[in-house]
């Protein structure tokens, strides 16, 4: 089993380094990195491909007993890892997965090592050697990451002033929808204010929402 797992994440990584190379320009390995030699193993199989990949390690070390729970719960009744087994069950066969990974567990450390590291779901962050856009981007997304549920509202912006002008002299909406990026003379500029239809429409967001 350990022999089948091994040849997966070389195979795992290949195809994670293949992207890299071609088209990607990120590129997640998600799996348990929990020991020094696994995570060393890792960064080797990245520079050895290219040295100008740049690896960063994210670690989430949680030891609130009510996230725990939380977090058992969710796994335990979204996971096809325990279909079949009463819940119980299922949070034994967890929790001995989980002792097993502290057995080998050790922290990241060291200062040569660019790592974020979440403690409690974000309730306090540390970094090291985090530069560049993209690792200075992972910053607050991760810092916004919970295990609660909740609607996500996607809403197109309000029509802006000269939307309904260009409409009439012919300009498609897919070139209305354009000029909310990129400042044109044809198109209406990224920092245009609503039009009256566009403050009719926000009002009524605004209602509705609240």
């Amino acid at each position: 089993a350990m022999a089948m797992r091994e040849r997966a994440a070389g195979m795992a990584m290949n195809d994670l380094l293949d992207w890299l190379d071609g088209p990607g320009k990120v590129a997640i390995f998600d799996a348990t990195n929990s020991a020094k030699s696994r995570r060393r193993w890792l960064w080797n199989a990245v520079k050895g491909r290219n040295r100008r990949h740049h690896v960063v390690f994210i670690e989430s070390i949680c030891d609130d007993p009510k996230i725990l729970e939380d977090t058992f719960t969710s796994k335990v009744d979204n996971s096809p890892d325990f279909k079949g087994m009463s819940k119980d069950q299922a949070l034994v066969e967890l929790r001995k997965r989980i002792h097993n990974y502290e057995a080998e567990y050790q922290e990241i450390a060291g200062s040569r090592v660019s790592y974020i590291k979440l403690y409690n779901l974000s309730s306090k962050v540390s970094c090291n050697k985090i530069y560049g856009r993209l690792a200075n981007g992972l910053l607050p997304f991760l810092m916004s990451v919970h295990i609660g549920t909740r609607p996500i509202w996607l809403v197109r912006a309000g029509a802006a002033e000269g939307d309904e002008s260009r409409r009439k002299a012919g300009v498609s909406v897919s070139d209305l929808l354009k000029g909310c990026f990129a400042s044109t003379r044809s198109l209406v500029p990224k920092a245009a204010e609503l039009g009256k239809l566009g403050e009719m429409f926000a009002q009524v967001l605004s209602k509705w929402v609240s």
